[in-house]
């Protein structure tokens, strides 16, 4: 389990005038907190272009990926990976689960946490430090870097002794959309 506690949200967009306003300014959840991270979906938006009425902000759990032909926005809280990294591949296929990524997650007890999502990710750390791992390099993130992902196999580290969050805004790649399947 993951440091989790709620964000604050503001929401801004058009009264029944057209003048700018927030719309809503609250506290959200997070809303799956597992062992291996705790997502908290910002918002999901059904497809793109999307108009301000198609966008969900009302959501209960969290999902891995968008929905097809859409976007999400989440913020993710790693845990140091002292906390989950020896627990098994039960675990994780739990973890993912939870969040209806069973399949998408490899299955790989080498690298456990592998994966591929069928979407094009911003990754960028906000606080702590993170290393993505790929099937073939490794590379290290810290605060204000950025990894755009795009559909490849990855799985997250946190190496450090305290907890690391990071923004993600994913969306449907075409090869996800085109076929639904996940690269």
């Amino acid at each position: 389990m993951t440091e989790a506690t709620s964000t604050r949200r503001v929401v801004t967009g058009r009264d029944e005038t057209g003048r700018s306003t927030v719309i809503t300014d609250e506290r959200i959840p997070v809303g799956q907190d597992t062992a291996i991270c705790a997502i908290t979906d910002l918002l999901r938006l059904a497809e793109l272009p999307a108009a301000s009425g198609d966008v969900a902000l009302r959501m209960s759990g969290a999902r891995i990926e968008p929905p097809p032909r859409g976007l999400a926005a989440k913020l993710i809280r790693f845990p140091p990976d002292e906390r989950w990294l020896g627990a098994g591949g039960d675990q994780v296929r739990a973890a993912f689960a939870a969040v209806d990524g069973a399949e998408i997650y490899a299955g790989d007890e080498e690298i456990p946490g592998m994966h591929a999502t069928g979407t094009v990710d911003f990754a960028i750390v906000l606080d702590g430090e993170l290393t993505v791992l790929l099937d073939d390099a490794e590379t290290t993130l810290c605060p204000g870097e950025t990894l755009v992902q795009l559909t490849a196999r990855h799985a997250w580290r946190n190496r450090t002794g305290r907890q690391a969050t990071a923004l993600f805004v994913m969306c449907s790649a075409n090869e996800a959309a085109a076929d639904g399947a996940t690269p």
